[in-house]
């Protein structure tokens, strides 16, 4: 039986930058805000357009005022997905920066901050658009 052969030590990472992360934070962090603030209002105008629809033939000025209300409500649901893309490319970029031996625990913090910001958003998205 042979003796295992010792693995080659991984080469060194080369470092990583991040100066531009608090940037990139900030404006996530500020679509996030809007998102936040658009969906509420949203919300509003799908459900009240939706509860007048009831009944109305397809087609019907209610009907379609209905369907171009829940439309815009997707587009918003789409931008959060777009949001959690972008902070999954940050928190990657910050994991590849920690692995070059970088300190990444502010924006990491921040980073996760958002994260679950955006994850309450998208579950108050999800929970609203099942309910129509």
């Amino acid at each position: 039986m042979r003796a295992p052969v010792a693995a080659e030590p991984l080469p060194p990472t080369a470092p990583v930058a991040i100066d531009d992360v608090p940037t990139r934070l900030a404006v996530i962090g500020r679509d996030v805000g809007d998102a936040a603030t658009r969906l509420a209002a949203q919300r509003t105008q799908t459900t009240t357009a939706t509860a007048a629809a009831r009944g109305a033939l397809p087609a019907s000025a209610a009907w379609t005022r209905a369907q171009i209300e829940q439309t815009a409500l997707n587009r918003i649901g789409n931008q959060l997905a777009d949001l959690r893309t972008r902070l999954d490319t940050v928190a990657g970029t910050l994991a590849a920066a920690s692995a070059g031996g970088t300190d990444v625990g502010m924006p990491l913090a921040a980073t996760g901050r958002l994260i679950a910001r955006l994850t309450t958003l998208q579950a108050d998205y999800n929970a609203g658009s099942t309910a129509r």
